[in-house]
């Protein structure tokens, strides 16, 4: 009889019996394995090793690979730190046929990411260590590889929220940098110099050379003057937001895009190309909900230099031009609301596109808003003449003749 449910009675067949044993064995075992695992980092290396080769035999004996891999692993380490050489030899050449398996190579990256600095030193203190040379190799990949991976999670992962990036970056209506969870001040970067060379490097990836980046910033320096302010630049940088913020590749100096970093302006190009690709109305607007968000305003407002009016017209074109393709999808789904919001939101930021008065107006008369249509046109009339001093083309007036003879 089942005690969880009086009057019922369970019938166990030996099969399932023997399931549940392993089970609850493997369990038992996994516990004691943490327990030794507890008592590694603790420092109490002769209690950790007692656990640890009291799972061994389990998991050997039963097949569990990946988790004998780790178990050898530690149990090495413990007897580096315990000294014990002889025993050094047998372990390691049970995890040396353990790492002989591909998939047990990438599942304990992890931990030899973690231990990597003892894994150095058993290296160093023993010879027969060639094996583990050759994996590490695929852990420093593996490192490198992790700022790259995050930022792909991150840009995919909505309902549970992920690790911030290390490094925010936020160009569209501010200038704003957090590195390591602290907003940036005036005093961390020290000079404006420093500042503008940061934005500058990060707004060409290409890279520049030495003396591009001069032009740019110290257009009238001579050459002393620019080997200093240069050094002060890069110095202040890297001592802001780490020194592996800015590399030399060739002659060019570039902004290191393998590091843990969100950048919002990347992140918008890439959310334009996705709704350029999207073929599904719901997922478009979905799309068109996170530019939004994204896009608050010109890029680096607060700096005026010939460059940045470059990179900031053409962001803003972007935005309004894949507004306006957004706007225009929405009327042909004959989703007139949506299609009138996304060309108000375009007129709030250029108050002179027909386009997006044309769209607006044909939306409002598809629902029946002859009086809106016309507030449009007087709207678009009011702006080409105070801004253009022009009329509205012949493609708006005989739109708004039609629309209003209906």
């Amino acid at each position: 009889e089942c005690a969880a449910c009086p009057g019922i009675t369970v019938r166990h067949t030996p099969e399932l019996l023997c399931g549940m044993g392993r089970i609850l064995q493997y369990e038992e075992n996994l516990i004691t394995f943490t327990q030794g695992l507890d008592h590694y980092y603790q420092k109490e290396y002769s209690k950790a090793l007692k656990y640890f080769l009291e799972t061994l035999n389990f998991f050997l004996s039963n097949q569990y690979k990946a988790l004998l891999g780790k178990n050898c692993l530690y149990t090495l380490l413990t007897y580096l730190q315990l000294g014990n050489n002889e025993e050094i030899k047998n372990i390691s050449e049970l995890l040396k046929k353990n790492l002989l398996i591909p998939e047990n190579q990438f599942v304990l990256l992890p931990t030899g990411l973690r231990e990597y600095k003892q894994i150095i030193n058993l290296i160093n203190q023993y010879q027969d260590t060639k094996y583990l040379k050759q994996w590490l190799a695929l852990v420093d990949s593996y490192q490198k590889r992790i700022p790259v991976l995050r930022r792909r999670i991150r840009r995919k992962t909505t309902l549970v929220p992920f690790a911030p990036a290390r490094l925010e970056i936020i160009t569209l209506g501010d200038m704003k940098v957090k590195f390591n969870e602290q907003w940036l001040t005036s005093s961390d970067w020290q000079t404006q110099s420093a500042r503008d060379f940061f934005f500058l490097i990060l707004s060409k990836p290409q890279g520049l050379t030495k003396e591009e980046i001069g032009l740019l910033l110290w257009p009238e320096d001579s050459e002393q003057e620019l080997k200093f302010h240069f050094k002060n630049a890069i110095y202040r940088v890297r001592h802001a937001i780490g020194k592996d913020t800015v590399l030399l590749e060739g002659e060019r100096y570039v902004f290191n895009k393998n590091m843990d970093f969100r950048f919002d302006a990347g992140d918008f190009r890439r959310e334009v190309v996705a709704i350029q690709k999207a073929t599904k109305w719901e997922e478009i607007f979905k799309l068109y909900k996170s530019l939004l968000k994204l896009y608050k305003g010109p890029y680096l407002p607060d700096m005026d230099a010939k460059w940045i009016r470059q990179e900031r017209t053409e962001l803003h074109e972007l935005f309004l031009q894949i507004l306006e393709e957004i706007s225009k999808a929405a009327f042909e789904q004959e989703n007139f609301p949506i299609s009138i919001e996304i060309s108000q939101e375009i007129l709030k930021n250029d108050p002179c596109k027909e386009e997006a008065y044309r769209t607006a107006m044909r939306a409002q008369a598809a629902s029946g808003n002859r009086m809106e249509v016309e507030r449009l046109y007087k709207l678009c009339e009011k702006h080409l003449l105070d801004e253009l001093e022009a009329p509205p083309s012949q493609k708006t007036r005989k739109l708004h003749q039609a629309l209003m003879k209906f």
